[in-house]
């Protein structure tokens, strides 16, 4: 009863695991979809200012340069957390920590359970090989 037991806290420890971390890739995707758009934008607006530059307007590559700036930064903003923050959070881990102590648990009383059977079976024969025919 006591393995049964243990089998669902591992599968309850798993099952929390798996969803915080889909909670996090979910969250980091969310963050990725908005900065691209503004990463495009800054690189064409990159584009647009080594254009205005090549074509002799000053005051209008600077303002695009200031543009693209913008938007790249912007979107720097947006994707370093996304890029910096581990896959598993703190409750991820534990719930990792409790699934692996609960099958360890159960490797152990399935060992314990096999050697009981083992020595059954070598209790039995050392009876049958005391008792005569």
């Amino acid at each position: 009863m006591r393995t049964l037991r243990l089998a669902r806290v591992a599968v309850e420890a798993e099952t929390l695991r798996l969803r915080r971390v889909a909670r996090g890739m979910a969250g980091r995707a969310v963050r990725a979809s908005l900065a691209l758009p503004f990463l495009l934008v800054g690189l064409g607006f990159l584009e647009v200012a080594l254009w205005l530059y090549l074509d002799g307007r000053l005051k209008s590559w600077a303002a695009a340069l200031v543009m693209a700036g913008a938007n790249l930064a912007l979107a720097l903003l947006l994707a370093l957390p996304a890029l910096l923050r581990p896959a598993e959070d703190r409750i991820a881990r534990e719930a990792a920590e409790v699934r692996r102590q609960a099958v360890a648990a159960i490797e152990e009383r399935l060992r314990l359970g096999a050697a009981a059977v083992d020595l059954v079976q070598a209790l039995a024969a050392f009876v049958r090989r005391r008792t005569p025919p």
